[in-house]
């Protein structure tokens, strides 16, 4: 539950849980919030729906509780206008290719000035180009490698993208 302590005695919200506890979901979001850092979203999609909505409303919630959150985004998207309206720094970065060396660079030199504790992405392209930048500026310590997900329809395992 959001504001109780874990096992551990630490508070975290957990953020992408949906009211109804029967509702399934692709995953959430876990941050210690008796701590403060630097965190990055990715996301390179022209259109503005459910996922960047999340995304604001996560660095709302995040920035309120002391986080520095800043976008890598699209250029000139719908996303970019609405965390510039939030006051957040945006780096207008288009990720057109999987592991595109001139997107790669572009993020890189993000990472080394912001110097991000976490990157959340939004979908798989972007992942690859950020978890390649990131572990480049040395931000990566622990990188994630997606082995096996679940299917939306169902507990079926999914080889989907890996």
């Amino acid at each position: 539950m959001i504001g109780e302590p874990t096992p551990t005695g630490k508070h975290v919200s957990e953020i992408g849980r949906g009211p109804e506890p029967q509702r399934r979901f692709a995953g959430a979001v876990v941050i210690d919030t008796t701590t403060t850092g630097t965190l990055c979203f990715v996301n390179g999609m022209p259109i503005y729906a459910g996922a960047e909505v999340w995304m604001l409303e996560a660095a709302e919630a995040l920035r309120d509780r002391g986080w520095s959150v800043d976008f890598v985004v699209h250029p000139d998207g719908p996303l970019a206008r609405a965390a510039r309206e939030r006051n957040f720094p945006v780096a207008e970065i288009a990720i057109r290719g999987d592991i595109a060396p001139w997107s790669i660079g572009a993020v890189w030199r993000r990472f080394r000035r912001s110097r991000p504790n976490a990157v959340i992405c939004n979908r798989l392209k972007d992942l690859k180009v950020a978890g390649v930048a990131a572990r480049l500026a040395g931000r990566a310590d622990h990188p994630a490698q997606p082995r096996e997900r679940r299917s939306l329809r169902g507990d079926r395992p999914s080889t989907a993208g890996t």
